[in-house]
């Protein structure tokens, strides 16, 4: 098993980490990714949302 290249990265700014901390930095940046892909348009604007165990279990298992 190859840690390092089987999954996609979780990205962070160091920068952000430094004035947010680094959970919270990394939930902003999964946050701003998902923002991104997301299809899901009310009002003009792109929405995310997920439940609690969704975000618990499939985004931050760890």
């Amino acid at each position: 098993m190859n840690l390092l290249i089987n999954e996609s990265p979780l990205q962070v700014q160091p920068s952000l980490a430094m004035k947010v901390g680094l959970n919270e930095a990394i939930l902003l940046q999964q946050l701003h990714f998902r923002s991104l892909i997301s299809k899901d348009v009310r009002d003009g604007h792109k929405w995310v949302y997920k439940t609690y165990n969704e975000w618990k279990y499939q985004e931050f298992p760890f």
